[in-house]
């Protein structure tokens, strides 16, 4: 009996990752060098993103990485 094991899902994820740091570059106004794409789902395709001090969230629609939550500034670090 053969059996197959489904490998397609994160490919596929990961492949997104350099158009929504494309995206998120312009969104954010900043290089893509500085961007972080971090998945949340892939099987939903949804993603956070992080650059330039600040963070958005996007999801692959029709082909298509789409900005879900328009881009917030991210909190300052606490010091102890």
């Amino acid at each position: 009996m053969r059996r197959f094991v489904f490998i397609g899902l994160p490919l596929v994820a990961g492949c997104w990752a350099g158009e929504i740091r494309s995206r998120a570059a312009m969104d954010l106004g900043c290089s893509e060098a500085e961007i972080d794409v971090q998945t949340v789902s892939s099987y939903k395709a949804i993603y956070d993103v992080q650059g330039c001090g600040k963070h958005a969230t996007y999801i692959v629609r029709n082909d298509q990485p789409m900005l879900q939550s328009n881009p917030t500034e991210l909190a300052p670090a606490v010091q102890p």
